[in-house]
């Protein structure tokens, strides 16, 4: 995640352009602007000023077919009522604040219509926009960014609007009272993602899974003079005030028999008195081909579910130490950039000894830091009794039928690892021993957006090794199974044509090959999410994605789409060096 950098021209420009076409009646900023009033103010800065390439992708689990979905989902009893954002630019605050966060609270805790028009469960859009950085947002609360407000509700959390009322919102600069902010803790969510907002199927996925979305739509004259339950299909753009008519909504439904094509319900701010009671449907060809610009989903963080381990488990694997470097000499030719050695170890910190019989792995992966869908395992390192005898390993493409999920190299064990030990000692014997993989880094890999086809491997790129990569094995902790190779600040590596860029190495985490961990240790780079990256992907997330993709043979489809185009490169696992 990158954050906003606040466009202040486009706002200049889109306040006077507002200001001049389209007069706001007056009223007491004590009060909201009352139901009536025809002309509207809007507050979303816009795609072009968002970074929408560094926001995280939502991860693909399977979509419904367009058979199997409902003609139509209605979620709208689950919202509040209609609100209002009066004279302030603070649509996207509404959107995802008192609508899509209302929503999602009001779905966790069962509420009724009755409970849902409560100011103690609907949540403030004075306090989320208050709460986001005069930098990410226009002055006298003229428009702010999905990112920053989506941001401070994953960081920070939003008040209700009984903490924090709708009123004297001044020229928005002010910071939270320290009460709103304590207020807040207790209703953060755990992610935001984005989804793809061009596919009619896609949404309407989300939507028949009881899944509302956040979206930035522009519009034009026809929308802003809508009053009535008729579908908009198009708009003019004639008024001048409408080059930067962006406004941040959320969809609540869709119906298949609306209008000629069918339709999605939008949920707006502006009232009761305005569309059809607050509501307009948009056609859906008009929806994704002119409308809309962006869309989010967000997970509440009692919805989302998080494998802890079980506390009665004997077995305990962790990610232990790890540094993936430039080989000029070890592997290929010279100074190839591609030529990689990867040095590992892994450590059994439960009470039990895992045997090869536990089908075990130890799986080094890349994924896009803002599109998980784009990832791919480097190395395969398999732990099993299925080849040769106790004690040995061998490269695992040597063996007949062998399922090789490994782009640059596989592996396999037949070992057993005691309590205490690591892994690298259980293969080779003695202690403080370490894994070394030569590989040739790929240049090209699988292209996501493009099934069947390849690009370049470029773009920013986490690697993780992942102890246990599909969830074999029942553990006492399952966070601990992760490591990452990061920069030090958890930021992505820069990938060009399968070359790591240079980048500050978190090295003081992850050189660990001379320290043994205690039990249940945790590992020394579990996770990349930190202050400045509050919204990157969750090992968990990554987890689910691999073994979803396994068992549905997806995972099994990358492999091959990629060994196709490409032929086999040599490789060599070995002890490592002894660490002096």
């Amino acid at each position: 995640m990158k954050f906003m950098k606040f466009n202040g021209l486009l706002f200049i420009a889109l306040f006077s352009l507002l200001t001049v076409f389209f007069t706001i009646t007056a009223c007491d900023e004590e009060d909201p602007i009352p139901d009536g009033v025809e002309q509207y103010i809007l507050g979303w800065i816009g795609a072009d000023a968002e970074n929408l390439d560094l926001l995280e992708q939502d991860i693909n689990l399977g979509s419904s077919a367009p058979a199997d979905l409902p003609g139509s989902v209605d979620l709208s009893s689950k919202f509040p009522p209609i609100g209002n954002q009066g004279q302030y630019g603070t649509c996207v605050a509404w959107s995802v604040g008192y609508n899509l966060r209302t929503f999602l609270e009001g779905v966790d805790k069962g509420y009724s219509s009755s409970q849902l028009a409560n100011t103690a469960n609907q949540f403030s859009p004075k306090d989320l926009f208050w709460a986001i950085s005069t930098s990410d947002k226009g002055e006298d609360c003229n428009g702010t960014g999905f990112e920053a407000a989506l941001d401070i509700l994953v960081s920070r959390g939003v008040a209700t609007l009984e903490d924090v009322p709708y009123t004297s919102m001044g020229d928005c600069s002010s910071s939270p009272d320290a009460s709103w902010t304590s207020a807040a803790a207790g209703h953060k969510i755990e992610s935001y993602r984005k989804i793809d907002h061009t596919s009619v199927n896609e949404i309407k996925d989300y939507l028949a899974d009881g899944r509302a979305l956040s979206i930035g739509a522009k519009l034009g004259d026809n929308f802003m003079e809508w009053n009535s339950d008729d579908v908009i299909s198009s708009d003019t753009y004639l008024n001048p005030g409408m080059m930067h008519a962006y406004h941040a909504m959320v969809l609540c439904g869709y119906d298949d028999n609306v209008g000629p094509n069918g339709a999605f319900k939008v949920v707006n701010s502006w009232g009761t008195s305005w569309g059809d009671n607050g509501y307009i449907w948009v056609d859906y060809n008009f929806f994704i081909n002119e409308f809309c610009f962006c869309a989010f989903v967000a997970q509440s963080s009692s919805d989302t579910y998080v494998d802890p381990g079980s506390e009665t488990s004997e077995f305990d694997l962790v990610g232990w130490a790890l540094a993936d470097e430039h080989d000029p000499t070890d592997y290929g030719s010279g100074d190839d950039p591609l030529n990689r050695k990867c040095n590992y170890n892994v450590y059994n910190v439960g009470t039990n000894a895992i045997n090869a019989d536990r089908d075990w792995n130890i799986l080094y992966l890349y994924y896009n830091a803002y599109d998980a869908n784009d990832y791919g395992v480097i190395l395969y390192d398999y732990y099993s009794d299925d080849y040769g005898t106790l004690g040995y390993n061998g490269n695992l493409a040597d063996e007949t039928g062998a399922t090789l999920y490994g782009f640059s190299g596989n592996w396999w064990n037949y070992i057993n690892v005691p309590s205490g030990m690591s892994v690298a000692d259980a293969c080779y014997g003695g202690s403080d021993n370490y894994f070394s993989f030569t590989y040739a880094m790929p240049t090209q890999i699988p292209d996501v957006t493009n099934p069947g086809y390849n690009k370049a491997f470029s773009g920013n790129y986490y690697l993780v090794m992942i102890a246990d990569g599909f969830d074999a094995i029942a553990e006492y902790d399952e966070a601990n199974n992760y490591l990452y190779y990061a920069q030090e600040n958890g930021d992505p590596f820069e990938i060009i044509d399968g070359v790591v860029q240079d980048g500050s190495v978190a090295k003081s985490k992850i050189n660990k090959f001379k320290v043994k961990p205690g039990l249940h240790a945790a590992s020394p780079f579990a996770t990349v999410r930190t202050s400045t990256n509050v919204n990157t992907y969750t090992p968990y997330e990554i987890t689910r994605m691999i073994q979803h993709h396994k068992e549905s043979g997806a995972l099994q489809q990358k492999i091959d789409e990629y060994k196709a185009a490409h032929p086999a490169k040599s490789f060599t696992k070995k002890i490592g060096e002894k660490v002096k």
